[in-house]
């Protein structure tokens, strides 16, 4: 597990590498508040093949989120 900032924002990631077939979910990138509690409400994860690509996810997912 790593921390990044991005502005106000603390970002975990986690190289997970499900057996899927498929790279496309190998990272997740969550907020630092993420608890994975369905009473939380909406909590976004963003994942990608790459730290970087999760990390993106994340960030248009929360910016969807907001518009």
């Amino acid at each position: 597990m790593a921390t990044h900032k991005h502005g106000d924002l603390v970002i975990q990631t986690t190289c997970i590498a499900p057996p899927l077939g498929t790279r496309q979910y190998d990272w997740s990138a969550v907020l630092d508040d993420y608890d994975g509690a369905e009473d939380a409400g909406h909590q976004p994860i963003g994942y990608g093949p790459t730290e970087a690509d999760a990390i993106v996810d994340l960030l248009a997912e929360i910016e969807a989120k907001e518009s």
